[in-house]
C-alpha cells in the first residue's frame, strides 16, 4: 500500500505476490517502486498505474528477503534465503551477476552511496563487502559470538 501522509490515508494498494511482501524500495527516480516477496519474485510497480507490474522471478523456489536500487537505479540487488545476492539490470530485467558467498539465508543487501560496493548479511553470522564493479569480494566480517 502507499499512503498519503498528510492525510493519514491510502493513496494505492498494489496487488499480485501470492506470499508475504518482505521488502520495498523506490527507485531514485520515485516513481518506480519494487516489492520482494517469499514467492521468490520481485515486482516492479509505476506509482503512477496502479493496477499494472512487471515481475521478475528473482529466486526460483526460495523467498527474497531485501533489495536495494543502486543510485542510479539502473541496478536492483536482491538478498534471498536462497543463500545468493544477485544484481540485475532494471530495465532488461537480466541478471548481471549472482554473488554465492554466505552459508545460510541472507537477510538483507545495500548498495553503498556511490554504486560500487554492496553489503550482504547473513544468517551465517557474516558481513559481506562485494566490489560490484569487479565482481569481486572487498571484505568479510564474522562474528564469532565472543
Amino acid at each position: 500500500m502507499l499512503w498519503h501522509l498528510t492525510e493519514a490515508k491510502r493513496a494505492l494498494r498494489f496487488e499480485g505476490h501470492t506470499a508475504e511482501v518482505c521488502g520495498v524500495r523506490f527507485a531514485p527516480s520515485g516513481s518506480l517502486l519494487a516489492s520482494a516477496s517469499r514467492d521468490g519474485t520481485v515486482r516492479f510497480w509505476m506509482v503512477n498505474k496502479k493496477d499494472e507490474s512487471r515481475v521478475l522471478r528473482a529466486h526460483i523456489g526460495a523467498g527474497v528477503r531485501s533489495l536495494d536500487f543502486s543510485p542510479d537505479g539502473h541496478s536492483l540487488a536482491t538478498a534471498s534465503d536462497d543463500m545468493t545476492v544477485k544484481v540485475w539490470s532494471v530495465q532488461r530485467q537480466s541478471l548481471q551477476q549472482t554473488i554465492t558467498a554466505h552459508s545460510n539465508w541472507v537477510h538483507s543487501v545495500r548498495f553503498s552511496s556511490d554504486g560500487r560496493l554492496l553489503a550482504s548479511c547473513s544468517d551465517d553470522k557474516t558481513l559481506s563487502i562485494w566490489d560490484v564493479g569487479a565482481k569481486t569480494s572487498a571484505h568479510c566480517f564474522t562474528d564469532s559470538g565472543k
